[in-house]
């Protein structure tokens, strides 16, 4: 009878425990959660998801054209701060489910107003100096359209492409913070890279077919089929035989085995970049250690090109998410999560209003 008595005691012993656990570990993730850096880094690895945005898609004119741009705005918050997205150069790339995952996540946690505008680039057979043209107009008529303090984002080479615009763009209308997530230090260097790699899987086909729409070797029945190809993409890693499949095998294995050359990107370095010095702007680069497009190395040199010529500089190397990864890892994310939320506490300092 003592020993049932014992068990039945012991039970309940437990069952408190157990609960108070519980109870214990959901007012801990209701306190953390309200943290932005948390709640904008479990919304943007799609461990939650973000609630309070409005979303609309407007029109402004940039020099007689009609552009659209993606609006986030908080459902209850009021700020004067706007963040610009520079979304890849692929078709409808405004509209890419990362990015729109990223602008909802980022206003839901701080309360910040996002911007995504639409920019034409390469997929459409345009240059990239014509890229960063655009780029910068298009910049201008967003700070004419909602003025405010600036930052900005760019992930890849369209974090590249996002500072060289930037140049284009007056001082005083220059953002004060820029986080870019994986970008390269310098083209030729990247180039040669790509290059001497022995096998063609070692790089993202992608890589190779955003490229190759530049160069003159394809016929515009070929670069067609290239369009048609990264338009049928999906997020994460490239699936080759789908490629394969739209391309056909010949153009698939000729640019699978291309030596890549593009004077544009390869005119991309340090120098071009940072040509004027911004000194009221501070630069945050987030790189995976696993890329498996831009390699580590890069966005590594370019920071500490930055630090060393005095530019106001923050790194963080991590393998909470690879460059083409939809979603990160739970245990990556676990790994790492104290180096992101200080990352993401010192790029949001100053600009949450929730």
């Amino acid at each position: 009878m003592k020993i049932k008595k014992l068990f039945a005691i012991t039970g309940i012993v437990i069952l408190s425990l157990t609960a108070i656990l519980v109870v214990s570990a959901a007012v801990a993730y209701n306190m953390a959660v309200q943290k932005p850096s948390v709640r904008f880094l479990l919304s943007n690895a799609g461990f939650r998801t973000p609630e309070d945005y409005t979303k609309k898609e407007i029109f402004i004119d940039v020099k007689g054209a009609r552009v659209p741009v993606l609006v986030y705005r908080h459902a209850w918050a009021k700020s004067d701060k706007y963040f610009m997205l520079q979304h890849g150069l692929t078709p409808d790339g405004y509209r890419h489910p990362r990015i729109d995952r990223f602008a909802a996540s980022l206003c839901d946690a701080t309360g910040m107003n996002v911007l995504i505008p639409m920019v034409t680039g390469s997929v459409e057979g345009g240059s990239l100096t014509g890229a960063y043209d655009r780029m910068a107009d298009i910049y201008v008529a967003l700070v004419k359209n909602f003025p405010g303090p600036y930052r900005a984002f760019g992930a890849c080479i369209g974090a590249n492409i996002l500072l060289m615009a930037l140049n284009r763009v007056p001082p005083e209308i220059y953002p004060e913070k820029i986080f870019m997530l994986g970008p390269f230090a310098d083209g030729r260097a990247l180039f040669d890279f790509y290059n001497k790699l022995t096998r063609p899987e070692d790089i993202d086909i992608m890589v190779k077919m955003a490229i190759t729409l530049n160069m003159d070797i394809f016929s515009e029945a070929e670069k067609n089929l290239i369009r048609k190809a990264i338009a049928a993409s999906k997020p994460g890693v490239t699936d080759r035989s789908e490629m394969k499949k739209i391309m056909g095998e010949k153009l698939y294995n000729d640019i699978a085995v291309i030596k890549l050359h593009h004077r544009d990107f390869e005119d991309i370095s340090p120098r071009t970049m940072f040509g004027r010095k911004r000194s009221n702007c501070t630069y945050f680069i987030l790189h995976s250690k696993t890329d498996n497009i831009i390699p580590y190395f890069e966005g590594k040199s370019l920071a500490d090109f930055m630090k060393k010529s005095g530019i106001s500089t923050k790194f963080l190397g991590t393998e909470y998410l690879e460059h083409a990864q939809n979603q990160a890892s739970v245990t990556g994310f676990i790994k790492e999560m104290k180096y992101l939320i200080r990352f993401f506490d010192e790029l949001f300092e100053g600009d949450v209003t929730i």
